[in-house]
């Protein structure tokens, strides 16, 4: 996907693009640019991250790891980039 969204007065211009960071215990487990993805829009890089917020609490629970952690539990960091 290219940030070079249009050419203003012969200088190109970037788009916006942002990423997120999901936190848990005051660290850092998921960061969308490990994976090198990146979002067009705030809501769309909060929307995937809570999915993979969702995803992980049901491994979690499939691995006998669960501990009764929900949404409110994780810091969801959606970044400029």
């Amino acid at each position: 996907m290219s940030k070079i969204s249009a050419t203003m007065y012969g200088q190109k211009v970037r788009k916006a693009m942002y990423k997120y960071e999901i936190w848990f215990e005051g660290q850092c487990i998921i960061d969308s640019d490990n994976v090198d993805t990146e979002f067009e829009s705030e809501e769309e890089a909060m929307e995937e991250a809570l999915e993979v917020v969702e995803d992980r609490i049901q491994e979690w629970k499939d691995d006998g790891c669960y501990n009764g952690e929900t949404l409110e539990d994780f810091d969801i960091r959606v970044k400029e980039i």
